[in-house]
């Protein structure tokens, strides 16, 4: 069983299913909420789904303050904001080919299609 109390994407992953943006999830919104994540079996669409959760304002890219704020909400205070700076410069040299310091869907997927990051960023429901 997942466990969602204590998880801190849970006020995010809310938002990304409260559609009419009312502050709660109608039949409807919570019945596409479960639909969405039977399709998560999908490698494409768990892609998808990662990169809504990284990309915080929805416009289509993951900014490097968007890349950072999901890594301190991950790692809390265990990691100084210094370290996770330099981890968010080296994901962003590494991984932003056009030089626009945000990452789009085909980079994030680059990304996470690396065999040694792969695991650190998967999510299991």
């Amino acid at each position: 069983m997942v466990e969602l109390g204590g998880n801190p994407f849970v006020p995010h992953l809310f938002k990304l299913f409260d559609s009419s943006g009312d502050g709660s999830l109608s039949m409807e919104e919570f019945t596409q909420a479960l639909e969405y994540f039977g399709q998560l079996d999908n490698e494409e669409e768990q892609y998808k789904f990662a990169f809504r959760i990284y990309d915080q304002d929805g416009d289509g890219y993951i900014s490097s303050e968007e890349l950072f704020n999901v890594l301190q909400t991950l790692m809390g205070a265990a990691v100084p904001d210094s370290q996770l700076e330099q981890v968010v410069y080296n994901t962003m040299s590494e991984f932003d080919r056009d030089g626009d310091n945000k990452l789009d869907m085909s980079e994030f997927k680059a990304l996470l299609s690396r065999d040694d990051l792969a695991n650190k960023f998967s999510m299991s429901m």
